[in-house]
C-alpha cells in the first residue's frame, strides 16, 4: 500500500496508465482474434475428422469386400453348389489360400441350416450360426454378404467375427450359406483393419473398429480388442449409423476430437481419434508469443519511465527520509535540500519543528513513565484482588462444605445422650431376669447382629418399609408389647420380619421378650448414632485434607505433582458449586506421570476453568475432566456442554480484564492469571475449543517444566 501512496509512485503511474491502455487495447484484439481463430479452428477440425471417419470408413468397407468376395467365389464354385461332402472338401481344398483370413475354418450350411463341413460339425454347435445364417438367408437376393457382431467361441475360448454368403444353385434357388469364421487377435483380417486404419491425422491420431454393439474388433493398443465401449458417445453415434465429429476426454482425462462413421455393408462403425493440444498448440503460441511481446514492451517502458522519475524526484526522497529521523525521535538531525523551490523552503520548516518537538519529548517521556508505573501498581492491586476473591469463594464452600457434617455430629451427639439412656434402662432390665447359658449366647448373637445393622442400613423402598413395618407392628401388639409403634420401624432397620421375630421369641420366655427387644432397640440405636457420628467426622476430615493438599501447604513450590490429584481436590473445594444439577465425568488416563510444577498455581488454574464452566452451566450440565499424555507433555481437558462462547471473543477470551460476566460478578482476570500461570511459568499452553453446546479448554504442560 505504501508503494502506490509514494509521489514517486504516482508520477509512474500517471505515465505509464496511457502506455498501459494501449498495451491492454492491442491484448484485448488479439485476444479477441485468437478466440476466433480457435472457434472456426473446431469448426474446421471437425469437419475435417468427419470426412476422414467417412473416407476410412469406405476404404474399410472396400477391403472387406475382397475377402467377402472371395466367399462369394467359392460359394459359386459347382462343387460347393452340389453341397456334396466330398465334392466340398475337393472346393474347399482347392480355395484354401483364398480363405487364409478365415483362420478358425469355414462352415457350410445347407438351406435348413444343418451344417454339412466340415465333418462333426451339427447344426447349433456354435450358438452363433443360427442368427447369421438366417441373415444370409434374408439377403439371399441381393449376394450381400452378412458381417456379424464379436461372438464368443466356447469350444476355443477366443472372440470371433462370421462372414456369411449365399450359396445360390443353378435354379437361381437358395442352396444354402458359406460362413467364414476370423478370431479377432489373430486372423490375417486385422492386416486388413491395420493398413487402413492407421492414420496420421496428428502426432498421435489413431483410428479403432468396433462392432454394433459397440465391441471393439481393432485397436492399436491390442489390449482394447473385444473391450465394450459402447457407452461412449462417438461408438453410439457410430453404430446408430451416424457420421460426425466432436469433442470429448479421452481416459487421461485429456481433450480429443473424435470422428465417427459407420462401414458400409456391415452394422460396424470407425472411430478416428487426435488430442486437440496437436491442433489448437500452434495457435495457442502464436498468441502467447504475441502477449510476451507486449508484456515486455510494457515492461520496458515503465522501467525507463521509473528510472526517469526516480532522479527528478530525488530531493524529494531526500526530504522525505530527514522527515522520517525527525518523526523517530532524532530531533538532532536537520534537512538539507538545496533545490532553490518550494521543497527547501518545506525542509526549512521541517527543521524548525525538530526543535520545538526537541523541547517537549523530554517532559513527555517523564509523564509516561509516570503513568506506566501507576498503571503497573493498580494491575498489581487488581490481580492481588481476584485471588483474594477466588480465595473468599473457596473459603465459602469449604466453610459449607464443613457446616454440613459438623450439624450432623452434633445432632447426633443429642440424639446420642437419650440413645445411651435407654441402652442402660434396656441392661437393668436385663441383668434382673435369670437368662440361661443359651439365652445369653443367643442374646450376645442378637447384640452382635444389632452392630452390624447400624454400620449396615437395610436398604428398602418405602412401600416395602410401610408394609413390613406395620406387619411387625401388629406382631407386637398381639404379645402385649409396649411401645410396639416406636419399636417396629427400628426391627425393620435390624432385618427382622415376622418369622425371624417368632424365632425370636422361641428362644426366650414372653416375660423376657419385651426386655429382649427393648434391649437390641436401645443397643442398634447407639450403634446406629455412633457410626453417624464417625462418618461426619470422617468427612470433616475428608474435607480438611483436601484443602491442605489443594493449597500445597508446608510443600515446595516445585515438585512432582499428581494432575489427577489436584483435580479431585480442587472439585472438592468446589462440591458446593456442583451439587445443584451439574455432573462431572472424570475420563482419566492410566498411569499418567507426575510432572514437575507449582501445585498451588496449577490448582488455581483447574479452579478458575471449573468455576467459569460451573457459572456457565448456570446449575444444570455436565462437565467432563479427561488426561492423556502425549510425547513428553501431559493434556488435561475441561469441557463442558454449555451454551459455548461466541467466536467472535474467543481471541480475547485471554487479555487482561476482559470478561462476558455481568458487572461486580468477574474482574476479566481470572483466565488472564491461568494463562500466564500455564505459558509463562510452566511453558506450557492453554488453548479454547468452543461451539454451541460444547465449551473445551486445554491445558498442555511438559512433564519436566525445568528441561522444556
Amino acid at each position: 500500500m505504501f508503494l502506490f501512496s509514494s509521489l514517486r509512485a504516482k508520477t509512474v503511474l500517471t505515465a505509464l496508465i496511457p502506455t498501459a491502455i494501449v498495451l491492454v487495447a492491442v491484448a484485448i484484439i488479439a485476444l479477441y482474434a485468437y478466440d476466433q481463430v480457435s472457434r472456426d479452428a473446431e469448426r474446421v477440425v471437425q469437419g475435417r475428422d468427419s470426412e476422414l471417419a467417412r473416407i476410412t470408413a469406405a476404404r474399410l468397407s472396400e477391403a472387406l469386400s475382397q475377402h467377402s468376395q472371395a466367399l462369394q467365389s467359392i460359394a459359386a464354385d459347382d462343387d460347393v453348389e452340389s453341397l456334396e461332402p466330398a465334392r466340398l472338401s475337393a472346393a474347399l481344398e482347392r480355395s484354401e489360400s483364398q480363405l487364409r483370413a478365415f483362420d478358425a475354418g469355414v462352415v457350410v450350411y445347407d438351406s435348413e441350416g444343418v451344417a454339412l463341413w466340415p465333418p462333426g460339425e451339427r447344426q447349433g454347435a456354435d450358438f452363433s450360426v443360427p442368427s447369421i445364417f438366417y441373415e444370409v438367408r434374408r439377403v439371399q437376393r441381393t449376394l450381400r454378404p452378412v458381417f456379424s457382431n464379436v461372438l464368443p467361441d466356447p469350444r476355443f475360448g477366443e472372440d470371433l467375427i462370421l462372414v456369411g454368403v449365399a450359396i445360390i444353385g443353378s435354379a437361381n434357388e437358395f442352396e444354402g450359406a458359406l460362413v467364414g469364421r476370423a478370431t479377432l487377435r489373430f486372423s490375417p483380417l486385422g492386416e486388413t483393419y491395420s493398413q487402413v486404419l492407421e492414420l496420421t491425422a496428428g502426432g498421435d491420431g489413431f483410428a479403432y473398429l468396433v462392432d454394433g454393439d459397440g465391441r471393439v474388433i481393432y485397436h492399436r493398443d491390442t489390449s482394447q480388442i473385444g473391450a465394450d465401449l459402447a457407452g461412449t458417445a462417438p461408438v453410439m453415434r457410430a453404430i446408430q449409423k451416424e457420421t460426425g465429429a466432436l469433442f470429448m476426454e479421452d481416459s487421461a482425462g485429456r481433450k480429443v476430437i473424435s470422428g465417427f462413421a459407420p462401414v458400409p455393408g456391415t452394422d460396424w462403425g470407425v472411430i478416428t481419434q487426435e488430442r486437440w493440444e496437436n491442433v489448437a498448440g500452434p495457435v495457442r503460441d502464436y498468441g502467447t508469443l504475441l502477449l510476451v511481446l507486449l508484456a515486455v514492451g510494457g515492461g520496458a517502458s515503465g522501467v525507463l519511465i521509473f528510472f526517469a522519475v526516480g532522479r527528478i524526484l530525488k530531493p524529494v526522497k531526500d526530504l522525505t527520509r530527514g522527515a522520517e529521523r525527525i518523526a523517530g525521535g532524532d530531533f538532532d538531525h536537520t534537512i538539507s535540500a538545496r533545490t532553490g523551490d518550494e521543497i527547501q523552503g518545506l525542509a526549512e520548516q521541517f527543521n524548525t519543528m525538530a526543535g520545538a518537538l526537541k523541547d517537549s519529548y523530554a517532559d513527555l517521556e517523564q509523564k509516561v513513565e509516570t503513568r506506566t508505573r501507576e498503571l503497573r501498581e493498580s494491575e498489581t492491586m487488581l490481580r492481588q484482588s481476584e485471588k483474594m476473591a477466588v480465595l473468599g469463594t473457596l473459603a465459602a464452600g469449604v466453610a459449607h462444605e464443613l457446616n454440613n457434617p459438623a450439624a450432623a455430629v452434633k445432632s447426633a451427639a443429642g440424639h446420642l445422650e437419650a440413645a445411651i439412656a435407654q441402652f442402660g434402662q434396656a441392661q437393668s432390665e436385663l441383668s434382673r431376669m435369670a437368662l440361661t447359658a443359651a439365652q445369653q449366647t443367643a442374646l450376645q448373637r442378637l447384640t452382635h447382629r444389632a452392630l452390624e445393622q447400624a454400620a449396615r442400613p437395610m436398604e428398602l423402598n418405602a412401600l416395602a418399609r410401610s408394609d413390613r413395618e406395620r406387619e411387625l407392628e401388629t406382631w407386637l401388639e398381639e404379645r402385649r408389647i409396649p411401645n410396639a409403634w416406636q419399636l417396629a420401624p427400628t426391627l425393620v432397620n435390624l432385618n427382622y420380619d415376622t418369622a425371624g421375630l417368632t424365632a425370636l421369641a422361641d428362644s426366650f420366655a414372653p416375660d423376657q421378650l419385651p426386655a429382649v427387644i427393648g434391649g437390641l432397640a436401645a443397643t442398634y440405636a447407639v450403634y446406629n448414632v455412633l457410626t453417624e457420628i464417625g462418618q461426619s467426622a470422617g468427612r470433616i476430615a475428608e474435607i480438611v485434607k483436601a484443602l491442605k493438599s489443594y493449597s500445597y501447604l508446608d510443600q515446595a513450590p516445585v515438585q512432582a505433582v499428581d494432575v489427577h490429584e489436584g483435580l479431585d481436590n480442587t472439585l472438592l473445594v468446589l462440591s458446593h458449586k456442583l451439587k445443584s444439577g451439574i455432573s462431572v465425568r472424570r475420563e482419566y488416563a492410566p498411569h499418567l506421570p507426575k510432572i514437575q510444577a507449582n501445585g498451588g498455581e496449577l490448582n488455581q488454574v483447574w479452579t478458575n476453568i471449573i468455576d467459569n464452566a460451573a457459572d456457565a452451566l448456570e446449575g444444570q450440565g455436565e462437565i467432563t475432566i479427561r488426561t492423556r499424555q502425549d510425547g513428553e507433555q501431559v493434556v488435561i481437558e475441561i469441557e463442558d456442554d454449555g451454551p459455548g462462547i461466541p467466536a467472535e471473543i474467543q481471541s480475547r477470551i485471554f487479555d487482561p480484564f476482559f470478561t462476558t460476566k455481568p458487572p461486580g460478578q468477574g474482574t476479566g482476570l481470572g483466565l488472564d492469571i491461568s494463562y500466564n500461570i500455564v505459558v509463562n511459568k510452566h511453558r506450557g499452553d492453554i488453548k479454547v475449543l468452543s461451539n454451541p453446546g460444547k465449551t473445551c479448554f486445554q491445558v498442555w504442560l511438559p512433564v519436566n517444566s525445568e528441561a522444556s
